[in-house]
């Protein structure tokens, strides 16, 4: 079962991620509500990818540049993290999604990694880095915002290239 089977299973079997059916009158109200969200709907229909995949990851790589000091209140101080996964069949826009985010919103944060995703190890590496004082140099956080975007096909086509080299 691949990530994508498992994740509409466990989706369908919650009830997440089902759409409310909304007339076209209702949707295209919602999205006129801003300006922004208008803008971003009618990027994604100009680039034949969903709105809605377009606005999470546009979301997402918000939170991403957000100071790690910026929270909200609600039983207490909570982090603004946010965490997307964009489920759908071959074709259907996820990974176009997230180009056209990148476009709509490019970083603002000269040294946040954009990148993909390695391994748990590499996660964590994405924000560290070396501080030198005097003579001395020493590994530690020196990053808070990163994004991290996987996608599903790049991650297989990477493993059968591992495996091929391998085997080869």
């Amino acid at each position: 079962m691949s990530a994508t089977e498992l994740a509409q299973e466990i989706a369908n079997k919650h009830g997440v991620g089902q759409q409310a059916a909304l007339s076209r009158t209702e949707e295209t109200d919602w999205w006129d509500q801003r300006p922004v969200l208008a803008h971003i709907r009618d990027a994604a229909w100009h680039r034949l990818v969903p709105p809605s995949g377009a606005l999470l990851c546009v979301l997402a790589r918000v939170a991403a540049m957000l100071s790690p000091r910026t929270v909200v209140l609600f039983n207490g101080p909570a982090s603004l993290n946010l965490g997307v996964a964009l489920l759908g069949e071959t074709g259907h826009g996820k990974s176009q999604s997230n180009r056209l985010a990148e476009e709509l919103l490019p970083s603002c944060l000269p040294d946040m990694p954009e990148t993909g995703l390695g391994s748990g190890e590499g996660l964590a590496e994405l924000y560290m880095g070396t501080v030198t004082e005097g003579r001395r140099k020493r590994r530690e956080q020196v990053r808070h915002n990163a994004y991290v975007y996987v996608d599903e096909g790049e991650v297989l086509e990477r493993a059968v290239r591992e495996l091929m080299s391998i085997s080869g």
